[in-house]
């Protein structure tokens, strides 16, 4: 199912029928109640402004039924919905009672690997790699939301709005190199490695750290200016996490390599939203960094997102 949509919200149009154990299907007549309850989801982005996961491609969408338990009562996968441009609607069947819903959206699930389990504690999903922790270059747009605690009465009719706030859970981060032929430096020679410490991301949005840290293979491209150009995808980015970025120039002549610049890479973003708000934000609230190295000139220069970080020679390796 593809959908597309021009908006920054989307309707999920959900007719819950409260229904008992015995209910098989849509056939509701031995269920034993007589709840007539539609309930209307409405996705917004968690973060005012941006794109919605939709609009991001993100159109595999599930959701996952937990009761008041803890226990797993049904999963809802793409093939339950259908709809237009601006909504989806699907049927689903509840026992009164309390209910955590799991709300995820990916718009290719071979990158990461998800586990519901038969407990809402076991629900949790983390990035695919290699053996040496290597996450091949893909376009990765993942969502994520939960309800706790939502109740079905018994006897309940109506029509219940429930807004839901997607999270985006992960990152494109963009790297331009700037100034090599100032440098005598050929673009394609210039290898950048992000690396950051591997999550397990749990139902509730916590995440809890691997032993080991992912290391992310870029997309290259070169720019009519000789800019050389790298992108990732990595998962949601933690203050407290590992991480590095490495820029490096491989001299196909001599098979050396020359450190342009290395650093860790989460103080390096914290350095622009301290600059850009004058306070700390959350950095796992922030999704899209555009990082510049301009070797041109007497000093490095290094900007995120248009803000200077780096000026003085003495903060590059």
């Amino acid at each position: 199912m593809h959908l597309s949509c021009k908006f920054l919200m989307l309707w999920l149009l959900s007719i819950v029928s409260a229904v008992s154990v015995g209910c098989i299907g849509d056939d509701v007549s031995n269920c034993g109640y007589e709840n007539n309850l539609n309930l209307e989801f409405q996705f917004t982005p968690l973060i005012e402004g941006e794109s919605n996961f939709i609009e991001e491609g993100a159109d595999n969408f599930s959701m996952a039924v937990y009761k008041s338990d803890g226990s797993l009562d049904r999963i809802y996968d793409s093939s339950y919905f259908y709809g237009t441009e601006d909504k989806i609607e699907f049927s689903a069947k509840l026992e009164p009672g309390k209910y955590n819903f799991v709300f995820l959206a990916d718009n290719e699930s071979d990158f990461y690997t998800l586990n519901r389990g038969e407990s809402l504690e076991d629900w949790h999903f983390v990035f695919n790699h290699s053996e040496d922790f290597h996450v091949p270059y893909s376009h990765k747009a993942l969502y994520h939301a939960f309800i706790e605690n939502f109740e079905v009465k018994e006897g309940e009719d109506g029509r219940r709005v429930v807004p839901v706030e997607m999270d985006r859970v992960t990152n494109e981060i963009k790297v331009g190199v700037h100034g090599l032929e100032d440098k005598n430096m050929a673009p394609e020679n210039v290898k950048v490695q992000m690396s950051v410490s591997d999550l397990r991301y749990r139902w509730n949005a916590k995440a809890e750290y691997e032993e080991h840290s992912l290391h992310y293979e870029p997309e290259y491209t070169i720019k009519e200016d000789g800019t050389r150009m790298a992108r990732v995808y990595t998962q949601d980015l933690r203050e407290d996490m590992e991480s590095e970025l490495l820029v490096t120039y491989e001299d196909p002549k001599t098979r050396s390599g020359e450190v342009l610049y290395k650093a860790e890479l989460i103080p390096l973003l914290m350095k622009y939203l301290e600059i850009y708000d004058g306070e700390v934000k959350d950095i796992n609230k922030v999704h899209e960094f555009n990082i510049d190295l301009d070797l041109e000139g007497k000093f490095f220069t290094i900007e995120v997102n248009g803000w200077v970080v780096v000026t003085s020679e003495q903060d590059i390796n």
